[in-house]
């Protein structure tokens, strides 16, 4: 809330140009759904109108984050019973994602879709999101059971990596087409729509799994460099900001962009680089002073 209440009511000011919106980047300065963002219910109310489009992922991790009682009690209670209850809403997430795209014959690449039906009606949707999220429920709970001690000899290790790594590679690239042509069937569409997110929250709990129970090897090594600690604790406001940093940069343009491999890499790592930077001047702003603000009102300990 904080960062909207700077960036939507200033945006206009920021800079100029042909492509500079006169009165700001989101619609009416979100006079009419700023409450929804905070009541986290902008993927539900007023969709069409939503401010700030990309925080409809906080909304859907904040109502997982309620749901996810009824899933960790009865893990904790019995993990058959749990494991029964974590199933029939993994269904039900694919048979909702499935039977919405397959009705609407919704393109399972929605950059070539003519309309927003497939961003309102699925993309932003907990109903259709929760694979990946009870996928890492699962995947906390066994590493509690195990308390993550659980070796796996060199050959299935070696094969959980393989199948980990295909399958994210297909659910990254199985959509590749140059011309965003809808070249997949309703039913294809349907089945990659219901089933993809989950396939590669799959794929990252292999990843998480094995490095902390030590089948990680390099991997492992890697992702515990101490040099992604900080950014780490970045990863939130730098989701917050990052639109605005590739907003501000497109609408103060000058002049067209050629879109190619190169040009598009530059970009990336620009985007990246500034939007951290970004996020580090707004976690000093807004972020940190909270986070003190909350252990004196709270009167929190640090652990031993």
């Amino acid at each position: 809330m904080l960062l909207m209440m700077v960036y939507v009511p200033t945006f206009k000011y920021w800079s100029d140009g042909p492509y500079w919106p006169n009165d700001g980047a989101e619609l009416d300065y979100c006079q009419e759904t700023w409450w929804t963002n905070l009541l986290y219910i902008n993927n539900f109310v007023n969709v069409e109108k939503m401010c700030m489009p990309w925080s409809w992922y906080l909304a859907n991790d904040m109502q997982f984050f309620i749901l996810s009682p009824i899933l960790l009690i009865a893990l904790y209670t019995s993990p058959k019973i749990g494991g029964i209850i974590s199933g029939i809403f993994l269904v039900t997430t694919w048979a909702t994602s499935g039977i919405i795209a397959s009705f609407n014959d919704v393109n399972a690449n929605l950059l070539g879709q003519p309309d927003t039906f497939g961003f309102r009606q699925l993309y932003v949707k907990p109903y259709c999101r929760m694979g990946p999220y009870i996928t890492g429920i699962l995947t906390g709970f066994i590493l509690y059971k195990t308390n993550c001690n659980f070796k796996v000899n060199r050959v299935l290790n070696l094969i959980g990596w393989l199948l980990a790594s295909g399958v994210a590679l297909s659910v990254l690239y199985g959509l590749f087409n140059p011309n965003n042509e809808h070249t997949m069937s309703t039913e294809v569409s349907g089945l990659y729509i219901s089933v993809a997110r989950t396939a590669w929250g799959i794929a990252v709990a292999w990843v998480i799994f094995a490095c902390a129970t030590g089948n990680g090897g390099i991997v492992d090594i890697f992702l515990s460099w101490d040099f992604f600690i900080p950014l780490g604790r970045l990863t939130y406001c730098a989701y917050l900001v990052h639109p605005v940093v590739m907003y501000f940069y497109y609408l103060s343009r000058r002049s067209t962009i050629v879109f190619n491999d190169t040009q598009m890499s530059y970009l990336f790592v620009g985007h990246l680089v500034f939007a951290y930077a970004a996020a580090f001047i707004l976690s000093l702003v807004f972020e940190f002073p909270m986070m003190g603000l909350e252990k004196v009102l709270f009167k929190r300990e640090r652990r031993n």
